[in-house]
């Protein structure tokens, strides 16, 4: 005997998001709350109408994300002035200014805190003390949770100095090396993807945006690259045929790299009483809206302390032979 049920399918094999609204028991299509401007209506005609489906949430249960009102879009400046000069030897000296200011980038905060006059003092082992703002629940605009924003108040300043040495094949050798003087600095920017969506780099006080200010992640203070190549002639005016095969027709090239290390930035944990995001200041969020695990300290810049450098040689010899006119079969061995 078979009895038929009237209870919902929580199984869907063509959309799980069909399947999930079914399960919480939710028609569809409808929304959480009534949105500003009267009672929804279908979009178009045949077109389902919304249904207004309310929902209460606990406090802290839930994260929502938004872009603020005011968002503009990303603006960069950027210029260069290069100044050429030809030196004996078949040499080119080249020295080139690069500047770029970047305005606008995004950053993503807890926007579901009010201003703060709260502070708290905190005493290092040395008995040093600094204090930050402090946010609370009492801070809490919304008792549902934070609300990650994206924001467009990130800006971002690079100049550089780029000198390049150039010399053209003669007398078989040929080189060129580039050094490069920089400086990156911003106030918070984050590179890729989880810069561009709901990312953030953990911004101390969501309220000072500025304090944020130090080295770019990214910055190299220098860095020097040089390749050259050497294709030996000595040999192309021996009598000696045998001689002249065996010592022609290598070519050496090697490839050079020094640059100084990458900064990085300090972290601390932990998350202090009554704080009611994460971080010394309570009002810290990772790109998941919620309290990050390690943070850095509010006393201390962005960025300020320097990474180890390194340096990189990568060598190449080859040879080759000619068979006939058409052909040319070559032999190389390289390290790196």
């Amino acid at each position: 005997t078979r009895q038929a049920s009237t209870a919902p399918s929580c199984r869907s094999t063509s959309s799980a998001l069909i399947s999930a609204i079914a399960c919480a028991g939710l028609t569809f299509p409808n929304v959480i709350f009534t949105p500003p401007g009267g009672a929804p209506v279908a979009p178009f005609p045949g077109a389902l109408t919304p249904r207004v489906t309310p929902i209460t949430l606990s406090s802290n249960t839930a994260t929502t994300r938004g872009q603020d009102p005011g968002w503009k879009n990303p603006l960069v400046h950027e210029g260069e002035v290069t100044v050429d000069q030809q030196l004996p030897g078949n040499v080119g000296v080249s020295a080139s200014y690069v500047f770029s200011r970047a305005l606008h980038l995004p950053v993503f905060t807890d926007a579901n805190l009010a201003p703060t006059t709260a502070t708290k003092t905190y005493t290092y082992p040395g008995g040093s003390t600094f204090t930050v703002p402090f946010y609370t629940s009492a801070n809490r605009v919304d008792p549902t949770g934070p609300i990650l924003t994206g924001r467009s108040v990130v800006n971002s300043l690079y100049n550089s100095f780029v000198l390049t040495v150039r010399k053209r094949m003669q007398h078989g050798v040929e080189f060129v090396a580039n050094y490069t003087l920089s400086k990156a600095e911003d106030d918070g920017q984050v590179m890729g993807q989880f810069g561009t969506f709901n990312g953030t780099d953990y911004t101390v006080d969501p309220y000072n945006q500025k304090a944020m200010w130090g080295l770019s992640d990214l910055d190299q203070r220098q860095r020097l690259v040089a390749n050259a190549i050497w294709k030996p002639e000595f040999a192309a005016h021996w009598s000696n045929r045998a001689a002249r095969m065996i010592v022609n027709g290598y070519t050496l090239s090697s490839i050079f790299t020094i640059a100084s290390g990458q900064p990085v930035t300090g972290l601390i944990s932990g998350t202090p009483a009554g704080a009611i995001d994460g971080g010394l200041t309570g009002g810290m969020v990772n790109n998941s809206g919620t309290a990050p695990f390690t943070y850095q300290d509010p006393s201390v810049p962005r960025n300020f302390y320097g990474g180890p450098g390194f340096w990189d040689i990568d060598a190449r010899v080859s040879r080759e032979f000619r068979i006939k006119e058409r052909y040319r079969l070559s032999f190389l061995v390289e390290a790196f």
